[in-house]
């Protein structure tokens, strides 16, 4: 699914979300949903970003 390389970069980019957007409130993060097509989404809370940070690293990556 993922390699560990792009594993990688999916949770620093989660931690980086969890420590500088979610800080400022779902407000901050309206503009990178918009940019991605997803405005209508309500984006993910701090504890939501740790839950699913979990996920990602139960997960085994490919062998590339």
């Amino acid at each position: 699914m993922f390699t560990a390389r792009e594993l990688a970069t999916l949770l620093a980019a989660l931690q980086f979300w969890r420590e500088e957007i979610t800080q400022s409130g779902t407000f901050a993060a309206r503009p990178y949903f918009k940019l991605v097509g997803m405005k209508r989404i309500r984006p993910l809370e701090d504890t939501e970003i740790t839950r699913l940070a979990a996920k990602l690293r139960a997960i085994t990556p490919e062998e590339r």
